[in-house]
């Protein structure tokens, strides 16, 4: 398993077409809470946001988490937006992220959720433990988990789709548990070498 870094020429002109053309269409129509996780206590720095259809807060805020023994582990913010890629292409300032749309049955209901993740392939807390996004040999990519911290050996396979012909394609997709969308919004910065864990 390999941490997510762009592959080959083909590869990365194919993901950047689509990332270029927009990708698949988000409904961006109503006011959506925002919750996103950040490595900082100041809310800048976003590696996780979730965006719902819950009751959008009052007011925005920025909170620090600490884990049992009172260390700093993450800080979350709430907020509220009407434009998903627009919030998106703001929160994470031009790094690689990869979102993932879920849906009730099909892509043409209502949009239950929408989870972009920070897709450097490092670790990264959130509101579940730990993530990091992975590519793995047999085509795929995915996200990893982990209740342990970043130095843990035990990283559990939360989400998957074949890189090829459910990323970036618009492509509704049931995997037995959800129906989604996926899409991975590449930076431009091809020159890090691929690292396996």
């Amino acid at each position: 398993m390999k941490l997510l870094r762009p592959q080959t020429p083909a590869n990365i002109a194919a993901l950047l077409f689509v990332a270029a053309r927009g990708g698949f269409a988000l409904a961006d129509e109503v006011e959506l809470s925002v919750e996103a996780y950040t490595e900082d206590t100041s809310c800048s720095e976003v590696v996780y946001v979730e965006i719902g259809s819950d009751a959008c807060p009052d007011a925005s805020s920025c909170s620090a988490e600490n884990d049992e023994v009172g260390g700093f582990q993450y800080a979350v913010s709430t907020s509220c937006t009407t434009d998903r890629t627009a919030y998106f292409a703001t929160a994470f300032k031009g790094q690689s992220y990869l979102t993932i749309e879920t849906y009730a049955s099909s892509c043409v209901e209502e949009l239950y959720d929408t989870r972009s993740y920070l897709a450097d392939g490092e670790c990264h807390p959130y509101k579940y433990g730990h993530f990091k996004i992975g590519e793995g040999d047999d085509n795929t990519t995915s996200v990893f988990i982990s209740d342990s911290g970043c130095d843990s050996t035990d990283w559990n396979e939360d989400w998957s789709a074949l890189t090829d012909s459910e990323l970036n394609t618009g492509a509704c997709i049931t995997n037995g548990m959800v129906v989604f969308r996926s899409r991975l919004e590449l930076e431009f910065e091809f020159d890090r070498l691929c690292r396996h864990f």
